[in-house]
């Protein structure tokens, strides 16, 4: 495949769904097994609350492999809908999607073009130029503004609790000065 150096790009979903939680994989094809396999890229998790999760990080893709994301699911009229798509790498430094999970046409063309049998540029709906594809999914910058991550809720947790008390010995004091003066007269 590929010697470009990786692009990385940024990925980030928020589930309530723990059956469909956000992932970021690579599709590579499996010669022997004559499959299409998934190399999940590790990325954080947030416990946002109870039920909810944030998924976020980055990941390492270079022109020509094919992404798989899933952002989670919707539920309409008890049925589950996971939100799968998939997206093509290209050399201008953007993912370009190419389909979603419930497109078995999609899901065909990536088969047939992992496995080598389909021209890059017939992967989409319509025919398209590889070289000069863009879209909004655009590669992070080589050298990124350094952004502090958000804390972790147990981290979050502990500061507002530190706070609190604080606060709490605060009136306390308060409250004993008071009722010292109030004595007093």
């Amino acid at each position: 495949m590929p010697t470009h150096n990786p692009f990385r790009f940024a990925f980030e979903a928020t589930s309530d769904k723990p059956e469909a939680m956000p992932y970021v994989a690579r599709l590579r094809w499996n010669s022997q097994l004559k499959r299409v396999e998934q190399q999940l890229y590790p990325m954080n998790r947030q416990a946002l609350s109870a039920t909810t999760t944030r998924v976020f990080g980055e990941f390492p893709a270079s022109p020509m492999e094919i992404i798989e994301t899933r952002r989670g699911a919707l539920t309409r009229k008890r049925k589950t809908m996971e939100l799968i798509s998939w997206f093509l790498v290209v050399p201008r430094g953007y993912l370009v999607l190419i389909g979603e999970g419930q497109d078995t046409t999609a899901s065909d063309r990536i088969t047939r073009y992992l496995s080598g049998t389909l021209s890059v540029n017939d992967l989409g709906n319509q025919r398209w130029d590889f070289q000069s594809a863009v879209s909004d999914w655009k590669a992070l910058p080589e050298h990124p503004p350094t952004i502090a991550p958000m804390p972790p809720r147990l981290q979050y947790l502990e500061q507002r609790r530190d706070a609190l008390q604080h606060e709490l010995q605060e009136i306390e004091r308060e409250l004993a000065a008071l009722k010292g003066s109030a004595a007093h007269a």
